[in-house]
C-alpha cells in the first residue's frame, strides 16, 4: 500500500500489480492501518483510494488465500474466514473520514464490495465492475448484496448479481454505482478535486456529516449483512467454488 499526501488529502494506492491488486491479508490489513492513521491525522480531512494497476483497480479477494481455505478448513471455518475479511476491510465504510476511489480499470468480484464501501466512487470511461460471483458459484461474501442494493435498487442489483455482466462506466454512473464520470486517465485528478472541495468544509463538519449518513445507513441497515453472510456460508458450502478456483489454476 503506497500512501501520498496532498493538502489535507491522503492518497493510499493498491500496489500488488503483480496480483493485480487481489486483497490478501497482509493488504488488508495494510490498507485498515492506514485508513486509522489517516484518521489519527488533524491534518488530512478525507482519502482517496487509487491503483498503480494500469488496467485493474482490485481483482477482488485473492484466489490463493481462498483456494487455502478450501483445501484445509471445513466449510463453516472457511466461509467465516471469508466474510472476516470483509468485516476487516469495513473499516472504509465506518473510517471517520470520507473516502473516495479512483477507478481507472476493472474491478470484480469483491473489488467492487470494496468499491460499495466507499462514500463516492469516481469512475474513468474505460474503467469497468464485474460482479462476477454468480461465476463463481458463489453469492457477495464482503456485504456486496445489501451495499448494491442500497446504492442502486432492487431491480439494478439484481442484473449486477445475475447476469454477472460487464458494467461500463457510463451506465455504472447512470444507475447510481459511481457518482462521477471522468475522461480516462484523469480519475485520480478528479478524485482529489472533489476531496478538496469537502476538504474546504473543515475537518470537524465533514466528520460530523459522515457520521450522520452513516448512523442512517446502519439505522436502514438492520441485520441484512449477517444475513448476507449466512447466505454466503450456504453458497461456500455447495463446492461449486472448488471447481472455479481449480479452473482458475489450471489456466
Amino acid at each position: 500500500m503506497l500512501v501520498s499526501q496532498q493538502g489535507a488529502v491522503r492518497t493510499l494506492t493498491f500496489n500488488r500489480p503483480a496480483a493485480r491488486n487481489a486483497i490478501d491479508k497482509p493488504t488488508a490489513t495494510a490498507l485498515v492501518t492506514a485508513l486509522k492513521q489517516a484518521a489519527d491525522d488533524t491534518a488530512t480531512c478525507c482519502v482517496v483510494l487509487a491503483s498503480s494497476h494500469r488496467e485493474v483497480f482490485v481483482s477482488g479477494g485473492d484466489l490463493r488465500e481462498l483456494q487455502a481455505l478450501l483445501t484445509h478448513d471445513d466449510h463453516h471455518r472457511g466461509a467465516a474466514k471469508v466474510t472476516a475479511r470483509g468485516m476487516q476491510i469495513s473499516h472504509i465504510e465506518t473510517c471517520p473520514l470520507p473516502v473516495v476511489a479512483a477507478v481507472q480499470g476493472a474491478t470484480f468480484g469483491g473489488g467492487c464490495e470494496l468499491l460499495l464501501m466507499c462514500d463516492l466512487i469516481v469512475m474513468e470511461r474505460r474503467a469497468s465492475m464485474h460482479f462476477v460471483h454468480g461465476k463463481m458459484g458463489l453469492t457477495p461474501a464482503w456485504g456486496g448484496s445489501t451495499r448494491l442494493l442500497e446504492r442502486v435498487g432492487a431491480g439494478n442489483a439484481a442484473h449486477a448479481l445475475l447476469c454477472a455482466a460487464k458494467i461500463g462506466a457510463p451506465r455504472a454512473y447512470a444507475m447510481g454505482l459511481a457518482q462521477h464520470l471522468s475522461e480516462a486517465g484523469d480519475g485520480l485528478r478528479d478524485a482529489h478535486a472533489i476531496a478538496h472541495d469537502m476538504a474546504a468544509l473543515g475537518r470537524d463538519t465533514i466528520v460530523m456529516l459522515k457520521r450522520s449518513l452513516l448512523a442512517a445507513k446502519l439505522a436502514r441497515r438492520g441485520d441484512s449483512l449477517a444475513r448476507e453472510s449466512a447466505v454466503f456460508a450456504d453458497a461456500w458450502a455447495t463446492g461449486h467454488i472448488r471447481q472455479a478456483v481449480a479452473a482458475f489454476f489450471e489456466d
